[in-house]
C-alpha cells in the first residue's frame, strides 16, 4: 500500500478523528458476515417510496428499507467513475487518480489496494457483476483488482450485453438487469467454507432509458409522458430484480448471516440526450423532499444517497442521522471480515454503529469537489497533470460537510446551510455568519493543497504491456500522457489526426520481455500511403498499412525487443490525411 504523509491542518484532524474511531469499533467482535452490496446507477434519494415518492412503484428497495437500519446522511460524489473510486480505495477519487469520467481520467491508479483485494485476502469469496468504471485496459480491470469471478458489462447495453467475464468476451440474453442478478445468485448460492463479498453493481437507471414494456405501461396509463414513463418504468423494473436477489438470499437461508447493503452512485439525472421529461414530471420526481440539484451538482439531490444495511434482524429498523461517506465502506467491510484497516484513508469504519446503534459517534468534517478540476484560464488538463501545484484553490468547487453546516465555496462566492434543518438550501448565512464561512473556506482550501500535494492525484494511467504474460495488450488511445500538433482526447478515442508532426505519448511498463510488433487502430479506414514512427526504449519503427486496402490498421514494420520496466511510447504521424481521423487503441503484441 502507498504511504501518505499528510502534514496540513486539516490531515491531523482526520488523524485524531480516526484515532478516536479505532478506538470505538475496536470493540465490535463476532462472526464474519457474507456482504452483499448493490449499487444502482443515477437513482435519485428521492426515487423510493420509503422516501415519499407517491409515483414511482419501488416495493422491494422499499421493504428492503423497512427492514433495515437507514442512515439518512450518507453520502457520495456528484458522479459515477469518482464515487466508484472512493468506494474501491476508502478515499476521495482526486488521491487515486481519478478526476473525471471518460478519457483516462476514470482510471484508478494501479498502487491503490481495492476492497475487493482486502477482502480475498481476508479469506472471502470476491466476485462483481457490472458497471466498472474504474480503468479499462490491463491491469486496471475488475478481475486484476481483487474480484475472483467478475462480470464488466458493456456501458447502458440494456438488453443482450457484450460484456467480459474474468476477461472473456460474453454475450448475454436478456435485459441485462436480470443478468446480473442471475450472475450474483448464482454466486451466492455456491457451496463454500468461506463467506462472500458479492458487488452487484447495476447500469439502470443511467439513460438512455429503458425498459420492458410491461413496466412502461402502467405510468403511460397514468398519464405521464413517453419519457418519464419509461425512466419510472426502468426504476420499477430494477426494482424487481433486486427483490429476485434478496429473495435468493432469503431462500438459501442466507438471510441471517448475510449484509445487504443498498446504495446509488450519484443523485438522478434531469434529462438524458434525446428523452427530456418534463419540468412537471421532474418536480413530481423530487417532490417528496424537495433537494436542490441533480447528478453532477453539490447540492444534495446530487450527492444524498440511500443507504440501507440489513442484517437478518441484528440491527435495528431505525433511521439514522449520523454523518457517513462512500469511503467508509471500505475499512467498514475490512474491519467486519477481520482485515488490518489501512491507515491512510479518508473514511472512517462505522462497523461499531452496526454492533450497538447506541454507540457514541464523533463529529465529523467531509469534502466533497466537482469531479474535473477547474482550470485556469489557458491551462489544458495536459498542463495541469503537469503542473498541478499550479491550480488555484480559489478556482475549485469544494464543498465541506459537518454535522451542523454545508458549505460551497467557488472563486468569491459562497454558501452556507444549517444541516440539516435546512436540507433544501434555501437560507444562504454566509454573510450572517460570516467566521464559519471563513473557517469553512480555510479548511477546503488546505484540503485542496493537501489534495495537489498527493503523488497520486491528477495523473494518467501507467499502461501495462505483457501484464500476467498476455500476448496481446491493448492500449486505449485516449490514455495518452502527452500529444504534440492539433490532437485532441475525446471520451473514447484520440482525434484530429491530420497533419505530420502530430503526436501521442504514452507511458508504459512492460512487465514481459520480448520482441513485440505494433499496431494502430483508426475508427475508419485509412488508405495505404499512410505511414506513421513509432519510438519506444530507444528504437525507432515506421507503422504503415499491410495487406489489403484501404484498412483500419497500421502495423510496424518490423518488431521492437522490449525489455522490463517503465518505458515511453511515442507515435508521430508523417503522411498528411485528407481528413481528420480518430484513433481507438494501440495494440502490441508479443512474438511467440
Amino acid at each position: 500500500m502507498k504511504s501518505n504523509n499528510r502534514t496540513t491542518k486539516v490531515g491531523q484532524v482526520s488523524a485524531i478523528l480516526l484515532g478516536l474511531i479505532g478506538g470505538l469499533s475496536s470493540a465490535f467482535s463476532g462472526e464474519r458476515p457474507n456482504i452483499l452490496l448493490i449499487q444502482v446507477d443515477d437513482l435519485g434519494y428521492s426515487d423510493l417510496g420509503i422516501h415519499g415518492n407517491t409515483v414511482i412503484q419501488t416495493p422491494s428497495l422499499d421493504r428492503l428499507g423497512e427492514e433495515s437500519m437507514r442512515f439518512d446522511r450518507f453520502y457520495v460524489h456528484p458522479l459515477c467513475a469518482p464515487t466508484r473510486a472512493s468506494l474501491l480505495s476508502g478515499k476521495h477519487f482526486w488521491r487515486v487518480g481519478v478526476y473525471g469520467v471518460h478519457a483516462g481520467t476514470d482510471f484508478m491508479n494501479l498502487e491503490e489496494t481495492t476492497v475487493a483485494e482486502i477482502m480475498r485476502d481476508a479469506g472471502y469469496r470476491t466476485g462483481m457483476w457490472g458497471k466498472w468504471h474504474s480503468g479499462k485496459t490491463d491491469g486496471y480491470f475488475p478481475w486484476d483488482r481483487g474480484f475472483e469471478e467478475a462480470f464488466m458489462a458493456d456501458l447502458y447495453e440494456y438488453q443482450d450485453n457484450e460484456g467480459r467475464l474474468n476477461g472473456e468476451p460474453v454475450q448475454t440474453d436478456g435485459w441485462t438487469p436480470a443478468v446480473l442478478t442471475d450472475f450474483a445468485i448464482d454466486f451466492m448460492r455456491k457451496d463454500s467454507p468461506k463467506p462472500f463479498f458479492a458487488y452487484v453493481s447495476y447500469l439502470s437507471p443511467h439513460g438512455p432509458w429503458t425498459a420492458p414494456e410491461d413496466y412502461i405501461e402502467p405510468y403511460t396509463s397514468a398519464g405521464f409522458s413517453e419519457h418519464a414513463s419509461t425512466l419510472f418504468g426502468m426504476i420499477t423494473h430494477l426494482d424487481f430484480q433486486i427483490g429476485r436477489l434478496l429473495e435468493a438470499v432469503d431462500q438459501s437461508g442466507l438471510r441471517d448471516s448475510t449484509l445487504v447493503l443498498f446504495i446509488s452512485d450519484n443523485g438522478p439525472a434531469r434529462n438524458v440526450k434525446g428523452q427530456p421529461v418534463t419540468i412537471e414530471e421532474w418536480e413530481q420526481r423530487v417532490a417528496p423532499l424537495e433537494l436542490r440539484g441533480h447528478k453532477s451538482s453539490p447540492y444534495e439531490n446530487g450527492i444524498r444517497s440511500p443507504l440501507f444495511i440489513r442484517w437478518g434482524d441484528r440491527l435495528p429498523a431505525v433511521a439514522d442521522s449520523r454523518l457517513l461517506s462512500v469511503e467508509d465502506l471500505l475499512p467498514t467491510f475490512a474491519e467486519l471480515a477481520g482485515a488490518e484497516i489501512p491507515y491512510d484513508l479518508d473514511g472512517q469504519s462505522f462497523a461499531g454503529l452496526l454492533e450497538n446503534s447506541e454507540t457514541e459517534w464523533p463529529d465529523r468534517t467531509l469534502f466533497f469537489s466537482s469531479s474535473y478540476p477547474r482550470l485556469p484560464k489557458g491551462m489544458s488538463r495536459q498542463q495541469a497533470r503537469l503542473e498541478k501545484s499550479e491550480l488555484p484553490a480559489d478556482l475549485q468547487l469544494l464543498t465541506v460537510m459537518s454535522d451542523d453546516f454545508k458549505f460551497l465555496k467557488q472563486g468569491d462566492s459562497a454558501e452556507l446551510f444549517a444541516f440539516p434543518d435546512d436540507i433544501r438550501e434555501q437560507n444562504n448565512l454566509a454573510s450572517e455568519q460570516p467566521e464559519t464561512a471563513e473557517a469553512l473556506r480555510d479548511m477546503a482550501d488546505a484540503w485542496f493543497g493537501e489534495i495537489i500535494s498527493e503523488p497520486g492525484s491528477f495523473t494518467r494511467p501507467l499502461l501495462l504491456v505483457g501484464h500476467e504474460g498476455n500476448v496481446i495488450s491493448r492500449i486505449p488511445a485516449y490514455c495518452l500522457a502527452g500529444s504534440r500538433g492539433g490532437l485532441r482526447n475525446a471520451n473514447h478515442t484520440l482525434n484530429n489526426w491530420r497533419n505530420p508532426g502530430d503526436a501521442a505519448l504514452f507511458d508504459l511498463d512492460i512487465q514481459t520481455p520480448g520482441n513485440y510488433t505494433i499496431e494502430v487502430e483508426f475508427a475508419k479506414p485509412v488508405s495505404s500511403p499512410t505511414r506513421m514512427q513509432v519510438q519506444i526504449s530507444g528504437q525507432t519503427v515506421e507503422l504503415t498499412v499491410f495487406g489489403e486496402t484501404p484498412s483500419k490498421n497500421l502495423t510496424s514494420s518490423e518488431p521492437v525487443q522490449l525489455e522490463m520496466g517503465p518505458a515511453s511510447l511515442e507515435i508521430e504521424l508523417i503522411t498528411p490525411l485528407d481528413n481528420p481521423a480518430s484513433v481507438d487503441l494501440v495494440r502490441i503484441e508479443r512474438s511467440l
